[in-house]
């Protein structure tokens, strides 16, 4: 009896803390959203859009914050990624 007991107890303990994480989870993406308006591009440039990849960025490119940056150095090109 007292097996079956803890094995139930143990059940139910699992379950809380898989709904707890789930919660938490949910918390975070909700948090995570972004409610900053834009950003204001000036005349003549135009924003860069990231991704995990590298991708060049050009002279006329803003960049937003929190980026990996990289030069190659025998062409002198920028590249930028997410950061991971």
């Amino acid at each position: 009896f007292l097996c079956w007991a803890t094995m139930g107890f143990l059940w139910e303990r699992r379950w809380a803390l898989a709904c707890a994480g789930m919660v938490v989870f949910v918390a975070a993406l909700i948090l995570m959203e972004d409610d900053r308006p834009p950003m204001e591009v000036p005349r003549g440039k135009r924003p860069f859009h990231p991704t995990a990849s590298w991708q060049e960025v050009e002279p006329d490119h803003i960049c937003p914050a929190g980026l990996e940056f990289r030069m190659d150095m025998e062409t002198g090109r920028n590249f930028a990624r997410l950061s991971s």
